[in-house]
């Protein structure tokens, strides 16, 4: 049976006082200045957003060790990293899709729209667009790169951290 947790000292603990595993990332908000607390977070509105970032930086982190260990032994390790693909995706739950539109106030059908407009090149980032950057780490023209990231997002790091680039609202 799963504990019950309650509040213990500004950190959650189950039944037999042990911390949880969610109190291993801090709350991002507490690390800024108070000035920029309200616009750090509006950004992570989505609770699970800042685990999911630490989650997909254990994954890079990853990759790198196995790249290192690996390429002795002829062994390539590279990964990709898309932008949120909205056709064909079973990721996205109508809850999911309503909580991130609500978020960006745009409605469910402009959500795809939305997420483009925040990238440098302004476009959807499909599962094919995905699916042809996998095939060229898997393939020949790549077979002297290992340890790489190959983002397909339309610049969306670029645009929203590195140059302050905000969507535009249609």
């Amino acid at each position: 049976p799963q504990a019950e947790a309650e509040e213990v000292g500004g950190g959650r603990r189950d039944e037999q006082g042990q911390g949880r595993a969610d109190d291993a990332v801090p709350d991002l908000a507490d690390m800024v200045p108070e000035r920029q607390r309200r616009v750090l977070r509006q950004n992570l509105r989505d609770a699970l957003a800042h685990r999911k970032s630490a989650s997909k930086a254990a994954g890079t982190q990853l990759a790198k060790v196995l790249a290192l260990e690996g390429g002795p032994f002829g062994i390539r390790v590279n990964i990709v990293n898309p932008d949120a693909i909205f056709a064909g995706s079973k990721l996205w739950s109508k809850e999911v899709l309503a909580g991130r539109a609500k978020a960006h106030r745009t409605s469910v059908d402009r959500l795809p729209e939305f997420y483009a407009a925040r990238t440098l090149l302004r476009r959807t980032v499909t599962g094919d667009d995905v699916a042809q950057a996998v095939l060229f780490l898997l393939s020949e023209r790549s077979s002297k790169t290992t340890g790489a990231q190959l983002p397909v997002d339309g610049g969306v790091a670029a645009a929203c951290c590195d140059l302050g680039v905000q969507p535009r609202r249609r």
